[in-house]
Parts: structure tokens; sequence; C-alpha cells
């Protein structure tokens, strides 16, 4: 009784977070937008040659569109899987095939190479096997679930395949403890643009196919997991906040994630914001083909447009291998115009490992365009405006609607990036010397070493915002007025050394404001984000500044800044501290083959710490000090948690309720 009324309390105050919408069926133009995706993909995408790498990786979503649009006679895609099921598959391969094996048993190619595919699955032992391969966490996704699905085929064929079983319960293990540690600690490649999609698909062959109902389960549980990290971070058609592994704002955003949320998110039946561009949005034929479809109560978080006022989250991620816990800090503040989103962690940002993390995102609603703004930043110690590319020496803080973002590059940059790039190639030999252990037969992995640094330093500092260059910028005596019509920026310089430089990115036209100090001292943005909700106009939203906010340098790392709503923040940067990069696949010290890696094992180098290496900030709100070191729940907000084994999420659309504190998750998503 007490937690039906508990229940319902939240669903009551949620109601107001969001204006009252109708009640009928909350995505009646699904199926559409799935038509015109199988179209594009079967009859306007051309793949690439088949000389490249993997050709099955673009091949095998057009033959699942063919199969579904034409029938499994369909010759096109026939005459592509007896060209390619010979081949040794890996993750990228492994996956697609996986859909055609159990979707369409009747097709021709399928039925008569069923014992050759399920044979080239088996056959393959070096470090990209179905069963104990390596990779980013997005490899290991498609590679064992695709594992898990052949072994179960494979026991049909005892005598063919003797360790079928042993390598289903080996996969099963697998399976089960990776959807449950991401409801108690989350993952570790998250909100990834790029690799989202490619994490999602093999769980979604694992939830059509898997004949066990327990990994049935699992996979809808973690289906359920990603469908509500999306809806939260997809802004009318972009991806908002930060990504582990993105693209920056500058770009076109074409990438598998895009596609994806609109695919389950969309409001209508129109195409794609930025149309059906490039290769990535052929991955969504998985999500177009399955059973699998979000809980409906996450689609008023994905659509914004209902928001009544605005929604503020936090939340936690790992490291790699889902080690350290909540390793990374997350916030995203959410408003009918806009949404802002930033990330804090000891990441270091030396290594390719962390070269795509978008440290932080606005997005606006464009009310002229179904393309929405986005606007990034970033320090310049790499040669790029791209909004990613983690670097060493700019940290970032955020509370609600500001955005801090402040860079110290150190007199003695050059030589710290000089000893960094001796510990980078000590490491790529550990690494060696104990993948060799592990696949002394892989020699095409040990000469393709993934280790690597960071390439082109330009040892700059300076600190940067990127806008679209159709956006006006105007000076408003100590800040910058960043006008968007429905939403307006406030960006405070850290020092009086501002330039403004107009480039062209990807295609378009970026505005870059670039703040900068001599060496061993700060610069950077403050950026305080307000709309419609707060102010009537520019005007009065330039005034509200004027009269309300202030800033005060305290000392030559730190200052306090008083919001146009009256919060008073205190930020300080720490030049003092120590990091780590992105392991992925790169660790040393793990001997043997395994099914889930060790994290307690697998080891990086050990990194200097002190002055200079420092990476996460102090922020005090009121006077309150953030506590980064502490655990946070993997996803806290209004309406919706991720946290010790329980998702919650409660909307207007209804109340969804997931339960992994045991073995197999429960669900509960009755009516209140």
């Amino acid at each position: 009784m007490k937690r039906r009324i508990t229940l319902l309390l939240a669903f009551f105050f949620t109601l107001l977070l969001y204006e009252m919408l109708p009640a009928e069926v909350p995505d009646p133009c699904f199926q559409q937008r799935v038509n015109k995706l199988l179209t594009a993909v079967a009859d306007q995408y051309v793949p690439p040659s088949f000389s490249i790498d993997d050709p099955e990786k673009y091949y095998w979503p057009k033959a699942i569109a063919r199969f579904s649009k034409y029938g499994t006679e369909d010759s096109s895609a026939n005459a592509w899987i007896n060209k390619l099921c010979n081949r040794s598959p890996f993750h990228f391969t492994l996956v697609g095939m996986t859909r055609l094996f159990f979707l369409f048993p009747e097709a021709p190619a399928i039925n008569q190479n069923r014992i050759t595919i399920l044979k080239k699955v088996f056959e393959r032992k070096d470090s990209y096997n179905a069963f104990t391969g390596e990779g980013t966490e997005n490899h290991i996704s498609m590679s064992r679930t695709s594992g898990y699905l052949f072994a179960q085929a494979a026991l049909k064929y005892p005598e063919i395949f003797p360790s079928a079983s042993e390598y289903l319960h080996a996969m099963k293990d697998w399976i089960l403890y990776t959807a449950r540690k991401y409801y108690y600690v989350g993952n570790g490649e998250w909100n990834s643009s790029i690799y989202e999609t490619y994490n999602i698909i093999g769980w979604l062959n694992l939830y059509d196919f898997a004949e066990d109902p327990e990994i049935r389960m699992a996979a809808r549980a973690v289906l359920d997991f990603y469908a509500a990290n999306m809806a939260l971070h997809y802004s009318w058609g972009t991806i908002g906040g930060p990504e582990m592994r993105g693209t920056g704002p500058d770009s076109a955003n074409t990438n598998s994630m895009n596609y994806l949320c609109w695919l389950w998110f969309a409001q209508d039946d129109r195409e794609p914001p930025f149309g059906f561009k490039g290769s990535q949005y052929v991955q969504s034929v998985h999500a177009a083909t399955s059973v699998y479809h979000p809980p409906s109560a996450l689609l008023p978080l994905a659509r914004k447009t209902s928001l009544a006022r605005s929604l503020y989250f936090r939340g936690s991620k790992p490291g790699y291998l889902l080690s350290p816990e909540s390793f990374v800090k997350h916030f995203l503040y959410l408003n009918p115009t806009f949404s802002l989103g930033s990330a804090v962690s000891a990441y270091g940002g030396w290594t390719g490992s962390t070269a795509q993390i978008v440290p932080w995102k606005l997005v606006i609603r464009n009310d002229s365009s179904l393309i929405p703004y986005e606007i990034g930043g970033n320090g310049r110690f790499y040669d790029h405006f791209a909004g990613k590319m983690l670097q060493p020496f700019t940290q970032v803080a955020q509370y609600e609607n500001v955005l801090i973002q402040a860079t110290l590059t150190p007199v003695n940059a050059p030589e710290i990036a000089d000893r960094i790039k001796d510990t980078i190639e000590s490491w790529k030999k550990y690494w060696a010397r104990d993948f060799q252990k592990r696949f002394p037969q892989d020699t095409f992995k040990i000469e393709h070493n993934p280790v690597n640094a960071n390439q082109t330093v330009l040892c700059k500092n300076e600190s940067y915002i990127t806008i679209p260059g159709s956006v006006r910028i105007t000076r408003k005596n100590s800040f910058f007025l960043a006008d968007f019509g429905n939403t307006w920026i406030i960006i405070h310089p850290l020092t009086d050394s501002t330039k403004i430089l107009s480039i062209r990115a990807d295609g378009s036209i970026r505005t870059i404001l670039i703040n900068s100090a001599r060496f061993g001292k700060m610069c950077g943005f403050i950026l305080e984000v307000a709309d419609t909700l707060q102010f009537e106009n520019s005007e009065a939203c330039v005034k509200a500044v004027s009269k309300q906010a202030s800033f005060k340098k305290i000392s030559a790392n730190s200052f306090t800044y008083r919001t146009s709503k009256g919060i008073q923040l205190a930020f300080t940067y720490s030049s003092n501290g120590t990091f780590m990069e992105a392991s992925s696949d790169w660790g040393f010290g793990m001997v043997m083959q395994t099914v889930i890696p060790d994290p307690d094992i697998l080891r990086q180098p050990q990194w200097p710490s002190g002055k200079g290496f420092g990476r996460i900030p102090v922020l005090k709100v009121d006077g309150r000090k953030m506590d980064f070191s502490e655990s946070w729940p993997v996803l806290e907000g209004p309406g919706v948690l991720i946290d010790q084994g329980i998702f919650s999420v409660t909307s207007p659309w209804g109340h969804y309720h997931v339960d992994f504190t045991g073995k197999v998750p429960s669900f509960d998503d009755k009516d209140l």
C-alpha cells in the first residue's frame, strides 16, 4: 500500500512537469517510419565495394531490408549471402548475419549455407572470435550476443559442434552479468552517437530470437536501459549532452544513434531531419524488424515539446569494462527549447581512447528548420574546433542552465606531453606482450597495436566555443549575447582577450569565440542559457543578466559567478590530481582468454600525478560543494530513476518499472 501511494505521488508530481497530452496511442506513425527506412535501405542505399575489409557490415542490413520488403526469394540478397558467407565473421558482421539467420531461415541462401555459417563462427579462434573476442564495448556486445544465438542454433548439430552447449552457458553468464550490471553502474560507452546503435542491435537479436526466457528478459531490460538514456538525450533530431564517443557539434549528424532515435521517438512519419545520408542509417533495420519497442512512458521525454518547465538530471557512468564505478558524473538540463548536458571525469584526454569524447553540448530547437542548432566547446591543446577530443587542460562544470569551461595550460605543458608520450609507448609494449600470450596466432592485431597517443598537438592556452554561423552574436558590456530567437546564451569570457573567427566545418559555417591567456593562467567561458520560460525577450534577458549576474575573480584559478536567478556558483580549477585513460581493450596484465574480463586484472600504466595533472574541478552551489568523489545513481531526475537495480519512469503516458535486483529482471507497466 505504501509503495502504491509513493508511486501515485510520483505520478501526479510528474504530470506537473508536462502539458496534458491526449490519451490516444502514443506513436501511430511508427510503422510509416519503418516503411520509409526499409525502402531507403532496400532501394536507395548503395553499399561499398566488396573489396573492403567488412562489406558484410553494409550488405547484411541491405539484405535484411530487401528480404523484409521483397520476400526471402529476393535474388540480390541471396546472391550477397552466397558470396560472403564463407568469410570469417567478426563483431560488425556477426550481428547482421545473426538477424538474417534467425529472421529469414527459409531464404534459400540461409537454408543452403546454414552449416557453413555456423562453422565459420565456431572456427574463428583469434581475438575477433564470437566467444572470447576483445574490443570496445560495442564490439563485445555484438560478439557475445551473436555467439549466444549461434551456439543456440548449433545445439541441433552436436556431432559437428560439440562445444555448443559450453559456449551457450558461458555466453549466458556474460549476458546476465552485463545486463544486471548496467542497472547498478551504467554502461562504459555512454550516449555515443556513433556506436550506441551497435551496442543495442545484439540485444535486439537476443530479445527476438533467444529461446531461453531468462535471456529474453535480460535483453529487454538492457534495451529499456538504453531507450531511457536515448530518450533523455534525444533533442529535436540530434543527440544532446556529452558523449563518450561522438563527432561533435560541427559535424552533420548522420550517425547511427540519430537514426535509431528518429525511428523510435519521432512525432510524425516524415523522413529524418538530415535525410537518409551516409551509411550509418542502415543499422536501424535491426530495430525496424524487431518486436521490441521502447516503453511509451519514455516518449514525452524524447519529444520534449510537451515539457511545461525545465527538468534537471544528474547521473554517473563507469569506465570501460564497467569499472571504476561512478567514474563519470553526468548532468543534463532539459527545457522546451534547449538541452544542455556535460560530463566530469578523471579521463585524461591524452590517447586515442578519449579522442572522441564530447565533454558538453548544447542543443537548441530551431523554429525555422527541422535541423536544430548545436553548440559546443573545448580547449585548444589539439588542432581542431570540433567540440570533441577531450583535452588534458580543460575542465568543465555545470549547474542547471549554467556551464563553465575553464582552460589552464601550464608553462611546462610540452614537457608534460613528452612524458605522457613516453608512458604510452611503454603501454604499447606491455599490451603487445600480454596480448600475444592470450592470442599467440593473432599476428594481425599485433601488427595493428591499438594503443596510441593523440596527434597534432598545438599546446595553446586557449578555450573556445563553437556556434552555428547563422546566429547573431553581439557584445553587451562584459559579455556576449547569442540570440537564437527562442533561446539566448549569455557568454562571459574569463579574460579580456577574446577573438571571433568564422570557419567552414563539414559544409557549414561556424562562429568560433576564442578566449586566451598566458601559459599558467586560466581562460575560458561561463555560459548561461535562458529562454521564453524565463524571459519575455532578449532585451529582458540582457537586462536581468546585467542587473543580477556578476563575475568575480577570487584567485588565479578560481572565481565566483552569480546567475540571473541569484544562485551563487564558486568554481576552482584543480591543477593537482591524477587521471586515467579509457582502456577499452588496451589493458595489460591479463594473459588468458576470458568471457567476462576482470577489471582488477587489466591495468594501465602508472600515470603521473601532481601539479598539471588535475582533471576534476571544485564547484560550490550557494556555498555547498558538489561532491564528485561520492557514488551517484546511474540516473536520477524528475520522473526517472536508475539506481541499485531499479529503473522507473513516470510520465503522462504511463508508469514503467523494472526490478533487476535479482538474477533476472521483472517488469511492471500497469496503469496506476
